[in-house]
């Protein structure tokens, strides 16, 4: 998913695909939204999205592809928000 906000910049959850056709455009700034690691305490797969929503910890899941499948699946949906968000304020 590939959202475009009204200074003309794109915001997409990392794809290696999407990166390499973008780098032909121009710059690409990359930063990490969250980190998936094992909780050994919750017994399971968590995705820490603190980075960018302080306190929002997704999980624990049975497997590593669970937790970052979920990752993907938040991060889009707060991609669409605050770009419904920002349209908004146009």
């Amino acid at each position: 998913m590939l959202v475009v906000i009204k200074n003309g910049r794109a915001r997409f959850v990392y794809d290696d695909g999407l990166h390499a056709a973008l780098s032909r455009l121009g710059a690409v700034k990359i930063a990490r939204a969250s980190q998936v690691e094992f909780d050994h305490e919750k017994k399971g797969w968590t995705a820490d999205m603190s980075l960018t929503s302080p306190g929002v910890v997704l999980g624990p899941f049975e497997s590593r592809t669970a937790a970052l499948e979920e990752e993907r699946v938040w991060l889009e949906a707060q991609l669409v928000a605050d770009s419904v968000r920002e349209h908004q304020d146009v």
